[in-house]
């Protein structure tokens, strides 16, 4: 799916590693993937993002999975600079709790000002608590296991009663 410049940002919640894994092959199998660099910023450290990873994985996601540059949110003003030397447009997935994602995707979209891309924010599910309905009031897409949807046609009939 082509989003325009103004639908760049989407969203997802995540209850675990296998489950994020499972979103993401769908984002970045979306379009020619070799076209554009991917990374995956996170709140969690590294080593253990990257073993969450490899235990959630399995052949037929592996290669997909190890085209990811991951890093955290200190190297990541870094990478975006390498990466840009790469590629004309790039995938960033921000994946956290929900106030990480707020603080960070304001320097994230600042660094990539002029740049093409796509920014998916991850939310870990049981960080929203009852913010859910607010967090997707920022958005018009939303990514689940199956792809990547309108909100409003995911969520018309439901209703927030809390």
């Amino acid at each position: 799916m082509e989003l325009n410049h103004d639908e760049r940002k989407i969203c997802n919640f995540y209850a675990g590693p296998g489950h994020l894994v499972t979103s993401l092959v769908n984002f970045i199998e979306t379009d020619k993937v070799d076209e554009k660099e991917v990374l995956l910023i996170s709140e969690y450290d590294e080593e253990q993002l990257l073993l969450r990873f490899n235990n959630s994985i399995d052949s037929i996601y592996g290669n997909l999975i190890k085209r990811i540059n991951f890093c955290n949110m200190s190297r990541a003003v870094e990478k975006i600079n390498q990466l840009r030397q790469k590629s004309k447009e790039m995938k960033i997935i921000l994946v956290g709790e929900s106030e990480y994602i707020e603080t960070n995707e304001k320097v994230i979209e600042e660094e990539l000002k002029g740049q093409k891309y796509t920014l998916l924010n991850c939310y870990e599910i049981f960080s929203c608590k009852k913010d859910i309905s607010k967090i997707l009031n920022k958005y018009k897409y939303i990514l689940n296991c199956s792809g990547i949807f309108e909100v409003d046609k995911v969520f018309n009939d439901i209703k927030c009663i809390v």
